[in-house]
């Protein structure tokens, strides 16, 4: 603008001086002459009016900038050369000008022909007005590109302002969330600057460890809650090393009470560190109640085994391994049909059926096959699991093996069951001896006083034979029954047990082979030698008859052993523990199956049909056994012969 202003102040300077003389006075206007040699020259427009606005003079400037030859302009009127607009805007000013007798300076919009802005100066001289002007086009543009860019700054600004007043905003409500968060968070929060100096702790931290944010600050909160120096000491170095991963630390409250916690520790650029901790103590509660239930269950006497609802075994305990003989490697994660063998039938699938349907537990008493081929007798129980909200999540398995507490039940029912026939028999034999004593006599009397050659004698003789079995049967019972009165002694069973193996001998067939032995030189016992024979005689004959037809091998043995009471017990519900003497009679005959077995020491129970013998044999070894205070036990199964196994107390000697 400097510029553009020199010029207008140039011209009026020369055009003064023109109208002055050298001594100072106005001599008159310029020559044209003289005025053009100086317009001329000048790069802005430049017209003179006269008195009624004609033009007199355009220099060469003011044609180019309105596009019009100097000499189409001198002569006419301003307001012919120029638009509408400019004529009356122009014309004001020229008559403010002369008015004042004044210079004025203005700016004014020069539509055509071409979009222009142009800055006059109408200086009033003698006899007209002289007009400067000049373009600004680029001026004004360059004016409104500032004050656009003014206009477009000032937006930023306000928008920018704006920003920051939601950047603010938005800073203060994220401020007030954090620290809501932080004072609300369900675990300890603890601030620390890069020299250890605690800044800050939310409300958490203060519930459990019990200082505040003020107390806090205000004390060595480190050595407040790890009192011991070297704990303290390992806590510190975890919480500088400030790496990833929880660490379970105990930490004394403001009480003294000991909070079990774990903490992580985070460090930020600027040095500081946040911990963060949370309260363990439930979980730990939980983790060791957990543990207990998992040793328990580890330990435990009875199978456990617990599957997913897809009935998919998850786990197995170290008792379910033993009572199946499956190792739990080969269970685990694989499906319960994995055990088919094991149940050895297909109950186990109604087992299934019945608790998917029932949704309740069940509970039996079953048969399973081991892997080795044993069987045994369990107690199950198959239960559903749910949780709070009623949903299947497992079914647990419970097996015990009742196996022993079976055949103890068995045992004590078959002591109970002989002792109940036994009394029967012996009130029966009783009553057919005094029935039999009076006809045995009558009949020896009858036959005597006959003769043998009257026709009735053979009849007579039939009768008293008939009599003498009859007596024979009654004498049996009673040694069933325990009311003989044999003439027991201490006797060397040794020698007894060898007399009755040459008897037995003499009275098998060739076909069968006896294997003996004797394991001990001397075991006594008090006992009835005769009964002792006979128990020997009728388990051997027994044997010999099973293998009379295919032949086979007999083994008797005659050995001691000490049983403790575990094993007495086992044997027989009343056998005392202590040292006995152990007869065994085996045989390779077609075996006994286990229905037979239930009856075979019952009086008069038979499978010899109806020639083959009284089914006597059997019970009185029975008999004689409980009354020698003994115990008798047989094992067999059809196709593995059987094996009688006799216990007598052992006498001890004087001296022992």
């Amino acid at each position: 603008m400097k510029a553009k202003d020199e010029k207008p102040r140039i011209m009026n300077e020369t055009i003064q001086a023109r109208e002055r003389d050298a001594t100072g006075e106005t001599r008159g206007p310029v020559s044209g002459q003289d005025a053009g040699e100086v317009f001329d020259k000048l790069n802005m427009g430049v017209m003179q009016l006269d008195s009624s606005s004609h033009l007199t003079y355009a220099n060469p400037t003011a044609s180019d900038i309105l596009q019009t030859p100097g000499q189409d302009l001198e002569g006419k009127l301003l307001w012919d050369v120029m638009p509408a607009g400019v004529s009356r805007q122009l014309s004001g000013e020229l008559d403010r000008a002369r008015k004042e007798d004044a210079v004025v300076s203005f700016e004014m919009h020069y539509p055509k022909p071409e979009n222009l802005w142009l800055s006059f100066r109408c200086m009033p001289t003698s006899g007209g007005i002289t007009i400067l002007f000049e373009d600004i086009t680029e001026f004004k543009a360059a004016q409104e590109s500032l004050r656009k860019a003014n206009e477009e700054l000032e937006q930023r600004v306000q928008e920018r302002t704006k920003n920051l007043r939601q950047a603010s905003r938005f800073l203060e409500e994220q401020k007030e969330l954090l620290l809501s968060i932080i004072d609300n968070i369900p675990v300890m929060l603890s601030f620390y600057d890069s020299a250890g100096t605690v800044r800050l702790v939310n409300r958490e931290f203060e519930r459990l460890a019990g200082w505040s944010l003020e107390e806090a600050r205000g004390m060595n909160i480190i050595a407040a809650l790890y009192p011991d120096p070297s704990y303290r000491k390992e806590v510190w170095e975890h919480m500088m090393r400030a790496k990833p991963g929880w660490k379970d630390i105990d930490l004394t409250t403001r009480s003294g009470k000991v909070l079990r916690t774990s903490w992580a520790n985070v460090r930020l650029s600027d040095g500081s560190l946040i911990g963060i901790g949370i309260d363990i103590s439930s979980r730990k509660k939980m983790e060791e109640s957990l543990l207990r239930l998992a040793t328990a269950i580890d330990q435990a006497d009875e199978g456990i085994m617990i599957l997913n609802p897809e009935w998919e075994i998850d786990y197995v305990n170290p008792a379910y391994e033993a009572l199946s003989e499956y190792r739990r490697d080969d269970l685990v994660g694989r499906p319960v049909f994995v055990l088919e063998r094991f149940f050895m039938d297909s109950s186990y699938q109604d087992i299934i059926r019945s608790v998917k349907k029932e949704g309740k537990a069940w509970n039996g008493h079953l048969k399973r096959r081991k892997p080795s081929g044993e069987i045994i007798e369990i107690n199950l129980t198959v239960s559903p699991v749910y949780d709070e909200k009623a949903n299947l999540i497992n079914y647990v398995f419970l097996a015990r093996d009742i196996t022993d507490e079976v055949r103890f039940q068995r045992q004590i029912l078959q002591v109970q069951k002989m002792e109940a026939m036994g009394n029967l028999a012996g009130g029966i034999a009783n009553n057919l001896k005094n029935a039999f004593t009076p006809i045995l006599i009558d009949t020896e009397m009858l036959m005597e006083d006959l003769g043998e050659r009257d026709l009735s004698y053979p009849i007579l003789q039939e009768m008293l034979q008939a009599t003498r079995y009859g007596i024979d049967l009654v004498r049996h019972l009673l040694i069933f029954s325990g009311r003989t009165s044999p003439q027991k002694k201490p006797i060397d069973i040794v020698s007894v047990f060898r007399e009755a193996l040459n008897f037995l001998r003499a009275s098998l067939p060739s076909t069968i082979e006896i294997k003996k032995a004797v394991r001990t030189d001397r075991a006594m016992v008090f006992a009835d030698p005769t009964q002792i024979k006979q128990i020997l005689v009728n388990l051997g004959s027994n044997a010999g008859d099973s293998m009379r037809r295919q032949g086979g091998m007999l083994e008797i043995y005659l050995s001691r052993e000490m049983l403790d009471e575990k094993k007495a017990v086992e044997i027989s519900p009343d056998l005392a523990p202590g040292p006995y003497v152990r007869i065994d009679v085996k045989d390779t005959g077609p075996g006994i199956d286990a229905q037979t077995l239930e009856h075979i020491f019952e009086p008069f129970f038979t499978t010899k049909g109806e020639n083959g013998g009284t089914g006597l044999g059997l019970s009185v070894v029975h008999g004689i056994v409980k009354d020698h205070g003994g115990a008798i036990t047989v094992e067999s199964a059809p196709g593995k012969g059987t094996a009688f196994a006799v216990w007598l107390p052992e006498l001890k000697e004087q001296g022992e």
